[in-house]
């Protein structure tokens, strides 16, 4: 990122200007693998599993507000990265398997429950979105297993993460509307939308995905809270 102000926000073999989004993402990734790394123990090997989620949560999250999109060939590969870490650190760091179990269902959980609102409204809820659920159910789950011992608080966790990020998401969604309103319309907007086909701004696309991975933030950083205001 310094590298990119120092050459002018110009690629250094190319000489291609950069897009401005890049080096916010790039800064917010070095904020939160600081953030995370601040919150564990120092020399703690199951902070590897919330780094792999700050990655691609930035990578999916910038995505998703470009082209409301949620890539399977970002998705996927997450998941089963994920999972395979867990895998290895549930047997050989935390010694007790069952804490993949609870994660694996708490990602199932997670989706199943999305999809129900796909399948009822898909204009509302995208199908990425359903299988982004399956990522971040599974680091919602595998919190609550690795640091609490407890299914319950797994799943507890994971519905917390759900109602963290459907309340970020209404947030953000009235910002965006309200600059869209009163600042410029164009603001995100969906590349499938007509450009000259005027859509209502109550009817107007923001995108899901970043919020949703937000409450999983919150609930990674900060169990202990969302627990609080879990039922």
């Amino acid at each position: 990122m310094l590298t990119r102000f120092r050459l002018g926000g110009s690629c250094r073999g190319c000489g291609v200007s950069v897009t401005g989004g890049d080096p916010i993402a790039e800064a917010v990734t070095a904020v939160l693998f600081v953030w995370v790394v601040l919150r564990y123990d120092q020399g703690d090997t199951l902070v590897v599993i919330p780094l792999i989620l700050v990655v691609a949560g930035v990578a999916l999250s910038v995505t998703d507000l470009r082209a409301y999109r949620l890539p399977d060939r970002l998705v996927f590969p997450t998941f089963w990265l994920s999972l395979v870490a867990m895998a290895v650190l549930s047997i050989l760091e935390l010694e007790r398997p069952v804490a993949l179990l609870a994660a694996v269902g708490s990602a199932v959980g997670y989706s199943l429950f999305l999809f129900v609102f796909h399948v009822l409204k898909p204009a509302a809820m995208g199908f990425g979105d359903v299988k982004l659920a399956l990522v971040l159910g599974l680091h919602t789950g595998w919190v609550g297993t690795a640091f609490f011992d407890d299914t319950r608080t797994a799943f507890r966790l994971t519905f917390g993460a759900l109602l963290a990020g459907m309340f970020v998401f209404l947030a953000f969604s009235l910002v965006v509307t309200a600059l869209r309103r009163f600042v410029r319309a164009d603001i995100l907007p969906d590349p499938l939308e007509d450009p000259d086909e005027a859509t209502p701004l109550h009817r107007a696309a923001v995108p899901l995905g970043p919020g949703l991975i937000v409450g999983t933030w919150m609930v990674v950083l900060y169990p202990d809270a969302v627990l609080a205001m879990a039922p």
